[in-house]
This record gives C-alpha cells, sequence and structure tokens, in this order.
C-alpha cells in the first residue's frame, strides 16, 4: 500500500479497509479487544467502546488490542468516546441552567420512585444521571489524554459534539476525530468543528441514534435520503477527501 502523503488520506486509510466490514463499539462490554482484533485481522476495521469506561480502562483496552494486533499490526481502529453534556457543544444554554439540572434530577428521582422494588434494582440514582459537570470535564479530558499519549489512530464522538479545539488537540496530535451525525445539519456543525470523518445513523441504527442534542426530535427520514443530505453537506466525488 502506498504510504498516505496528507493527513486526508491517512483518515482514509484506517477508516476504509479492504473488507467493507467494521465492529461498531457497543458500548457496555460487546466491542472487546479480542473482537475488533479479530476483524482488523481479517481485513475489516473496528471500534473499541469508550462510552462508560474510564480513561484507566480504556488504556487498558489498547495496550490489549495492540498486543492482540503485533507491533506492526494494523491501525484501521479507534476508540468511540461518548460526549458528556458538560462538554456537549449542541445543548442549548436554557438546558444548561441549574434550574434545569436540578428540574432533570427531579424528574428521575420521581421516575425511579414510582418503579417497584424489583425495577429498580440496580438503576442509577439521580445523582448517577445528572453529574457534576466539573467531573464529566475533567473525565473527558482525561480520555483525550490517554487518546494523546497512546496515539489512538482514531476517535470518533457519539451522543454530542464537542467543541472545535478538541477536533484541532487531537489533530495535532496526529488523531483524525470524527462525529455520529443524523442529519445534514447536524454534519454540517461538525465539519464546521473540524471533523475528520463523519458516521451517518438513521432512524432504524439499533433502535437509538446518536444525534447532537439528546432532547432533539431526530428524522424519521431513510438512511439514503440522509446520507443524499450529508453528502450533499460535504461534497462527492475526488474534491471531497471527507469520509462518511
Amino acid at each position: 500500500m502506498t504510504q498516505p502523503s496528507h493527513p486526508d488520506d491517512v483518515t482514509r486509510a484506517r477508516l476504509i479497509p479492504p473488507v467493507p466490514v467494521a465492529v461498531a463499539p457497543m458500548a457496555g462490554g460487546p466491542s472487546t479487544p479480542e473482537l475488533v482484533a479479530a476483524v482488523v485481522g481479517a481485513g475489516g476495521g473496528g471500534f473499541l467502546a469508550g462510552g462508560m469506561r474510564t480513561a484507566a480502562q480504556m488504556r487498558a483496552q489498547v495496550d490489549a488490542l495492540r498486543a492482540l494486533l503485533g507491533a506492526e499490526g494494523p491501525d484501521r481502529w479507534g476508540v468511540n468516546l461518548f460526549v458528556p453534556d458538560a462538554v456537549n457543544t449542541a445543548i442549548p444554554d436554557a438546558a444548561r441552567t441549574e434550574a434545569a439540572r436540578s428540574a432533570r434530577t427531579a424528574a428521575v428521582a420521581a421516575y425511579r420512585a414510582g418503579l417497584t422494588a424489583d425495577g429498580a434494582a440496580g438503576l442509577p440514582t439521580a445523582a448517577d444521571v445528572v453529574p457534576d459537570p466539573d467531573a464529566e470535564r475533567a473525565d473527558f479530558d482525561a480520555l483525550l489524554t490517554a487518546a494523546e499519549e497512546q496515539a489512538w489512530p482514531l476517535v470518533s464522538f457519539t451522543f454530542g459534539l464537542p467543541a472545535a479545539d478538541v477536533f484541532a488537540r487531537l489533530a495535532a496530535a496526529g488523531i483524525p476525530a470524527g462525529a455520529t451525525v443524523t442529519d445534514a445539519t447536524e454534519a454540517r456543525a461538525a465539519l464546521d468543528h473540524g471533523a475528520a470523518f463523519l458516521v451517518v445513523q438513521g432512524h432504524r441504527a439499533g433502535g437509538h441514534r446518536g444525534t447532537s442534542d439528546p432532547a432533539a426530535e431526530p428524522t424519521r427520514a431513510e438512511l439514503p435520503t440522509v446520507l443524499a443530505a450529508v453528502r450533499d453537506v460535504v461534497g462527492t466525488g475526488a474534491a471531497s477527501a471527507m469520509p462518511v
């Protein structure tokens, strides 16, 4: 394979595998280093799931994946990170006020209280569901530091859109970063923030979608329609180096 000559070529080489199969970042356990290594080793690509994991846990996952792939193993893989509310630029300011946080906390507590004892077993508390913004920022920064220090080949963001300086920070470390989008408006915002690639989800994406604003009503358009609209945003043909 010819060595990519500029960052866009690097991004495409890492994102577009010889075998057109990629492991989705399935948070909660399914996207193990072993699964990603097996698909990458077979010519595909994939993402480890950073959602619901600490920076220390992701460092261990990356080390495990690299051990399985070997020192000269392919770099057609990355890590997907959830975007916490505290750093999600798509959330309106009105939803960030202390009053709005208190209302969400009360709503979660009331919902939890209405469940049966069996139904509530093991559920997070209201404080868990509405975490402290400072803690969210610190945890997110720790994950970005892990990406830099371990030189993750790719990073993707889901359930929100980080600020442009986050994309610039990763780009400065040689890490192409992309975003999950569900319509053309989100795609345009991601491009404006410096996304190097886009992951497009339609309304049949496993029962949930990575909309940037969690309170927004997502489109009901089918995936081909959404893809066409996103393509209009990023452009098509040889002039566009944006992988979608």
